[in-house]
């Protein structure tokens, strides 16, 4: 999982408040299925398919966001 870039998720909260966990596809495609089932209690899954960032760049979804804290 540490190679499929599952440690690179970053939740976060829309403008309704609701919590969303943002992935790249290869992440999600790493987590096996009862990780997913426990993980959507808490929060949505959003997969994107950054293939050639991840591979390429060396980086996956969350070094592609910018957090902004308040």
């Amino acid at each position: 999982q540490v190679y499929h870039f599952v440690g690179n998720m970053l939740q976060v909260i829309n403008i309704n408040g609701d919590y969303i966990l943002l992935m790249s596809s290869q992440a999600r495609n790493a987590l096996t299925i009862s990780q997913v089932e426990k993980i959507k209690q808490y929060t949505q899954l959003l997969d994107f398919d950054i293939e050639i960032i991840e591979t390429i760049g060396g980086g996956s979804v969350r070094c592609m966001c910018c957090e902004l804290f308040y």
